[in-house]
């Protein structure tokens, strides 16, 4: 039995690298078939683009089986569509396809609903992708957000934090700027050795 594997580039959750880092860590080490896909190619789902794949699948008259593994569905096609052909491809050459990050395998003697459950887990992974990508865009709009909220209110605090406790306490910097004390000691440092700076500084300019 032959075991080859396909990678592809500009699959969102699956850079090239994931890729082949799954594929060792599952033990394969055989040759892999890799698409590099232009931009304009991965924008227009252009399946023609996807020449490394169309020759691993290309018909042949070979019974021997073989087996083709891939990280994830989502690598090795550009839509549901297209995973349905490849996958229709695979089975007409003796060749099963195994999807590492599901555990699916289509081999030889799959039908439609074996091809079917494969497009649902490619539209399942895809959708959880998008679902990631939206919150880890969301995740830094919010950080950002906090950020120029928090900056001013820092500007505010800095020159306070280091004067003496006993001129004003570190409760009464941080219900002056509108900050936690925790955020204070967090961006600020220690109140400490921020005193002691401002103690140097002072010294150095009253020589």
């Amino acid at each position: 039995m032959r075991d080859r594997a396909y990678i592809r580039n500009g699959v969102p959750g699956w850079p090239p690298e994931k890729q082949e880092e799954a594929l060792r860590a599952a033990g394969f080490d055989g040759p892999i078939y890799r698409d590099e896909l232009a931009r304009r190619d991965m924008r227009g789902k252009n399946v023609a683009a996807l020449t490394e794949r169309a020759t691993l699948l290309r018909p042949t008259s070979r019974a021997a089986p073989e087996v083709i593994w891939v990280a994830s569905f989502l690598c090795f096609a550009l839509n549901p569509v297209d995973l349905t052909t490849a996958l229709a491809a695979a089975v007409a050459r003796n060749a099963t396809v195994r999807a590492l990050d599901t555990g699916l395998e289509i081999g030889p003697g799959a039908g439609p609903g074996e091809i079917a459950q494969a497009a649902q887990a490619f539209d399942k992974a895809r959708k959880g992708e998008q679902t990631r990508e939206a919150r880890t865009r969301g995740n830094a709009v919010a950080a950002e957000r906090a950020r120029q909220r928090t900056a001013p209110k820092l500007a505010e605090a800095r020159p306070l934090w280091g004067l003496p406790s006993e001129t004003i306490s570190t409760a009464e910097i941080a219900k002056r700027v509108g900050l936690s004390v925790k955020a204070l000691y967090q961006h600020l440092g220690r109140r400490g050795a921020a005193q002691d700076r401002q103690k140097r500084k002072k010294e150095s300019t009253d020589v």
